[in-house]
């Protein structure tokens, strides 16, 4: 069995199932985030969240691409065809302006939505 440690340093289990509101909440940003870094697919997309989540976001594309295609019809970010001799061509989105400014918001959104969170939770376990 796999464990992790959360914030507290106390040892759970990594089962990557999460409740799909929770997930979902916190899709957008991690999407403009990436994003952010350097322009990618989809299919590369998911692999870095999963990755960086140590495989507990369990991203597939089910999950990424209808929130690419919303979040390209939002104007946050573009998507442009890229031809190669090795590989089928991929959609590779890139990050516009008006992204660049949602992720700062949702950003600030985040940290003081969580600052909260862990306030009122770090009272039930002092």
């Amino acid at each position: 069995m796999t464990y992790g440690y959360n914030r507290k340093g106390f040892a759970m289990k990594k089962t990557g199932k999460f409740r799909k509101e929770l997930v979902g909440s916190t899709t957008c940003i991690l999407v403009l985030s990436v994003l952010r870094e350097s322009p990618t697919y989809g299919y590369h997309l998911a692999q870095i969240i999963n990755e960086r989540s140590d495989g507990l976001l369990k991203w597939r594309e089910g999950t990424i691409y209808p929130m690419l295609h919303r979040l390209e019809k939002q104007g946050l970010i573009k998507g442009k065809w890229q031809v190669s001799d090795t590989s089928k061509p991929k959609r590779v989105y890139r990050l516009t302006s008006a992204g660049t400014q949602a992720l700062e918001q949702q950003r600030e959104e985040w940290d003081i939505f969580s600052a909260i969170i862990d306030k009122i939770l770090g009272g039930c376990y002092a």
